[in-house]
């Protein structure tokens, strides 16, 4: 019963899909009180992070500018796949909080 109880779950992956305030970043907050050791990366943080903004900082962008272009964007989901697969490979379960709504951004982890 105690190893039972102290086992962790196999790591996994799970990268969300939806319109910006469809309610991923509330559905990964509750898999994280869920399953306590997992890992959210969000589009929002690692994007501003890529230029050296705070989390909670004004970017000034507007939707398909500054930080909001198909490059920056394209940047952004890159970086987090690449968090995401390090996580992995480290033994974390990660949870990918992100729209993933355009057909050019990876979906997978290689």
């Amino acid at each position: 019963m105690a190893l039972t109880l102290t086992q962790q779950p196999a790591p996994f992956l799970l990268i969300t899909h939806g319109v910006s305030g469809s309610g991923k970043s509330h559905w990964t907050q509750q898999l994280l009180e869920r399953f306590p050791g997992a890992i959210r990366i969000r589009s929002d943080v690692e994007r501003k992070r890529l230029f050296g903004l705070d989390p909670l900082e004004d970017s000034g962008s507007s939707l398909g500018q500054g930080l909001y272009t198909p490059a920056v964007s394209a940047q952004t989901y890159e970086r987090l796949l690449e968090l995401a697969d390090g996580l992995l490979a480290a033994g974390h379960s990660v949870l990918v909080d992100a729209t993933f709504m355009k057909r050019d951004h990876p979906a997978t982890v290689s």
